[in-house]
C-alpha cells in the first residue's frame, strides 16, 4: 500500500487579485479523496500549507517527513501556478515521488496542464476518489481512466472514468488531519455535498461534471451530518456543490429529515432565485439555515438569455423578498462585463441591486472571468461576442480585479471604477458605515474597503 500526502489548499505565496478576499477553508472534496484512500488501506495525510507556510524548505521538510510516495495538489485556476511550483519543491528534495495535479483547471486543460508544468506527473481529470486511489494502488496509468500522463515524453489523455453512479460506495469525507476550528473563523468550517454535479448551462459556469448532476439520498446526507459534523462537536456547516436546493422534491425529502432529527445546527447554503418559494425557504429555515447566497449576475433579461441564465430579475427580487419575510439572511452575487455588457445594463444592475437591498444582507460584485472550460474563455479565446483574452497568466483568473479578460466596451479600469461605483451605491444607504470604513483604511482603495465591508 502506498503512503500519500494530500494538500487542503496551494495558495500560499498570495493572491494576485488585490481586492479578492478568500479565508482559508476546507475543501470536501480533498477529503472526500483522502478517505477513499484511506478506506482502501492507504496511509494519507491532508497537510494545508494555507495555515502554516513560512517557506519553501520548511514546506518540504513538513510533506516529506511523512514519507509519501505520492503529493497530491488540488487547483482552481488560480492557483494552478502556486501548485506547480509547490510540486517543484518537492521534485527537488525528493524527485522520485510521484506529483498528482487535481481540480477544475486540469479538468478543463488537461494536456495543456502538464505541458505547461512539467512539475506534474500525473493529472486527475473529473472525479478523484477512485482515479486517485488507483493510483496510489501501483495500477498501471494505461489501465486507468481519467487521467493525464506522459509516456516516452509524450502527453497522453485517457479515456473518460465514468462518473460515480452509487455515492455510499464512498465513505464520508475524513477530517481528522484538519484542526478544523481554524478555519471560516470557526463558523460553517465543516461541509457536507448532498448533490454533485449542475444541469444549468451557464456560459460563464465551468462544470467539472458537464451538465449533469447525481443526488445523494437523503439518508446519506443526514447520517453524513450526524457522524462528520456532529461528531467533530461543532454547530454549523455549509451546504457544498454550487446549488441546494436543486431539486425540489429530493430538497424537501433532505430538510424534512433534518427537521424530524431534532438537529440543533446553523447552516449556509447557495442556490438560485427562481427555487427559492414561500414553501422551500420555511422549510430550510426550520431546517436551521443561517444564510443563503442567490446567484443574481445580471439586472438585464437580454444579458442573462445571452449567458444562457434565463432569469427574471422580478422573479430575483421577489426570492430576497421571501427570504427576508421567512427570517433568512440572503447574499446577492453580481458579475459586470458579461457578453454585450453596457452603461445601460449596468444601470439595470444597478437599479435591480437598489430594488434587492431593502431584504438582502449582502452584494458581490464580481467581474467576469473566462475560466478554461467554460463558453466565455471559448468566446474569448476566438475573440467573438465583443471578449478577448487578456492572458493566460492564471495568478491573474481572481473573481474581483478583472485582469483576465478584455471586453469591447470597457477597458479593464472602466470595469474597475463601475464595480466600485456599484459598491459605493450599495452601501449609500449606510453612509455612516461607509464612512467609517474609509476613514478606518486611510490610503485602501475604494473597493477594498468596500469588499472588507461586505465579507
Amino acid at each position: 500500500m502506498s503512503r500519500a500526502v494530500l494538500l487542503n489548499s496551494c495558495f500560499v505565496f498570495g493572491r494576485r487579485d488585490f481586492i479578492q478576499s478568500i479565508d482559508p477553508h476546507i475543501r470536501t472534496g480533498v477529503a472526500s479523496v483522502a478517505a477513499y484512500a484511506k478506506h482502501l488501506g492507504h496511509k494519507a495525510l491532508v497537510y494545508d500549507p494555507e495555515l502554516c507556510f513560512q517557506n519553501e524548505e520548511a514546506f518540504a521538510d513538513a510533506v516529506l517527513r511523512f514519507e509519501p510516495d505520492t503529493v497530491g495538489f488540488p487547483a482552481y485556476t488560480e492557483e494552478v501556478k502556486q501548485a506547480a511550483r509547490l510540486a517543484a519543491v518537492i521534485k527537488r528534495y525528493r524527485p522520485e515521488v510521484v506529483t498528482v495535479i487535481g481540480g477544475p483547471h486540469v479538468t478543463a486543460l488537461p494536456k495543456e496542464t502538464l505541458d505547461e508544468f512539467p512539475s506534474f506527473d500525473i493529472g486527475v481529470v473529473g472525479e478523484g476518489e477512485i482515479t486517485f486511489s488507483e493510483i496510489l494502488s501501483g495500477k498501471s496509468f494505461e489501465q486507468i481512466g481519467g487521467i493525464v500522463w506522459r509516456r516516452h515524453g509524450e502527453t497522453v489523455l485517457a479515456e473518460p472514468r465514468n462518473s460515480i453512479d452509487c455515492f455510499d460506495r464512498l465513505p464520508f469525507p475524513d477530517y481528522s488531519d484538519y484542526e478544523i476550528r481554524r478555519y471560516d473563523k470557526g463558523q460553517y468550517a465543516l461541509s457536507v455535498e448532498p448533490v454533485r454535479g449542475c444541469p444549468f448551462p451557464c456560459t460563464f459556469c465551468y462544470r467539472t461534471f458537464e451538465r449533469t448532476f447525481r443526488n445523494k439520498s437523503p439518508e446519506r446526507i443526514v447520517r453524513e451530518i450526524e457522524e462528520n459534523v456532529c461528531g467533530h462537536g461543532v454547530r454549523s456547516f455549509r451546504f457544498v456543490t454550487g446549488t441546494f436546493p436543486l431539486s425540489k422534491d429530493h430538497a424537501q425529502e433532505v430538510l424534512q429529515l433534518m427537521i424530524d432529527k431534532k438537529f440543533d445546527l446553523r447552516w449556509i447554503t447557495s442556490t438560485r432565485a427562481h427555487i427559492v418559494d414561500r414553501e422551500m425557504a420555511r422549510l430550510m429555515k426550520r431546517a436551521g439555515c443561517d444564510s443563503v447566497q442567490l446567484g443574481i449576475e445580471s439586472g438585464d433579461r437580454a444579458l442573462l438569455k445571452r449567458v444562457a441564465k434565463p432569469q427574471d430579475p422580478a422573479r430575483a427580487l421577489e426570492a430576497f423578498k421571501i427570504c427576508a419575510e421567512e427570517g433568512i439572511p440572503a447574499g446577492a452575487n453580481f458579475i459586470i462585463g458579461l457578453p454585450g455588457e453596457s452603461d445601460a445594463s449596468i444601470r439595470k444592475t444597478r437599479r435591480l441591486a437598489s430594488s434587492i437591498r431593502r431584504y438582502a444582507m449582502s452584494a458581490n460584485f464580481a467581474i467576469l472571468v473566462p475560466y478554461p472550460g467554460t463558453e466565455i474563455y471559448e468566446h474569448a479565446r476566438r475573440g467573438e461576442q465583443g471578449l478577448r483574452l487578456k492572458t493566460t497568466d492564471w495568478d491573474d483568473y481572481g473573481k474581483q480585479a478583472g485582469q483576465a479578460l478584455a471586453h469591447s466596451r470597457f477597458s479593464s479600469r472602466g470595469l474597475f471604477l463601475r464595480q466600485t461605483w456599484l459598491y459605493i451605491a450599495w452601501l449609500a444607504h449606510s453612509p455612516k458605515e461607509l464612512f467609517s470604513a474609509l476613514g478606518r483604511n486611510g490610503g485602501r482603495t475604494v473597493a477594498q474597503v468596500l469588499l472588507r465591508l461586505l465579507t
